[in-house]
Order: C-alpha cells, then sequence, then structure tokens
C-alpha cells in the first residue's frame, strides 16, 4: 500500500519516490541485516580517533534510523534527499567537496560504488557480487576485503 500512494513521486523522478517510500515504511521496522565484520571493522577506526561517515543513497530518513540503531556510531550521516540521489558520482562529489581527493577511505558494495573508491585513499570491499570484486581489484589493486562471504 505504501508503494501505490507513493507511486505519484514518480513524476518528479527517483530520488523522489525513494523519499515518498521512506516517509511512510519505517527502516526499523525492515530491520536490516548488518555485517558484523564492517560493522566491528568501523567501531575499531572510531575508537582510534577516526570520523566515521555514513553517506549513502538511502533517503536521509533511513539513513538517520540506521545510524541510531548502531548506537552513535557514526559523527555525521548524509542520505539522499527528494531532489539528490546520493549514488555514483553524486557521492563522489560529495565526499570530495567535503574530504578532497584521495581524503577518505571508502566502504562500498555495488558497481556505482566504483566511482567513490576511484577518489577514495583506501577501498573496502563489503559485497558479495564477484563481478565488483574483480574491478575493484584493478582500480585499488590493496582493498580491504570485509565481504561476508570473504
Amino acid at each position: 500500500m505504501a508503494l501505490l500512494k507513493a507511486a505519484p513521486a514518480l513524476c518528479r523522478g527517483w530520488p523522489a519516490f525513494k523519499w515518498e517510500v521512506a516517509k511512510r515504511i519505517s527502516m526499523i521496522a525492515v530491520r536490516p541485516a548488518f555485517n558484523g565484520r564492517i560493522v566491528a571493522f568501523l567501531k575499531s577506526e572510531k575508537e582510534s580517533g577516526r570520523e566515521i561517515v555514513l553517506c549513502t543513497a538511502t533517503p536521509q530518513i533511513w539513513a538517520d534510523q540506521i545510524a541510531t540503531q548502531l548506537g552513535g556510531l557514526f559523527n555525521t550521516v548524509i542520505g539522499s534527499t527528494p531532489e539528490l540521489n546520493l549514488k555514483g558520482h553524486r557521492k563522489t562529489e560529495r565526499l570530495v567537496s567535503l574530504y578532497g581527493e584521495g581524503g577518505f577511505d571508502y566502504v562500498g558494495d555495488s558497481t556505482p560504488d566504483l566511482k567513490v573508491w576511484g577518489a577514495s585513499a583506501n577501498a573496502i570491499f563489503a559485497g558479495h557480487r564477484e563481478a565488483v570484486r574483480r574491478r575493484l581489484r584493478i582500480l585499488k589493486p590493496g582493498f580491504l576485503d570485509l565481504s561476508a562471504n570473504h
């Protein structure tokens, strides 16, 4: 039912549709599964004094809920808005504008993340697709693989 109510927003584009769905369905109700290896890695990095940023194509509403579920792990939470789907080159642009080219490490899991990894200092792989892992190996040979199936 929530998807049907959000459907008119598709006329305004994908980011607007995602936002309307997020307003109607709580991420807490969905209960996403988190990769324990990634969470442990991020906690360790934060304990060592690093700034941990959640920058996601997920709508800001859900990104904030995820951050709450993970108990203050993130210093900053940046999600998509009704106007901007923060994915691929848009995410890259945002992170580079905040931290500079090569000024951040990046945890990702999919093909659109290849653009972000290209601008990062270090790449951390959290996905499961072998094709993405192979492409990342060419782009960033020394990447850290924290995928659940590694």
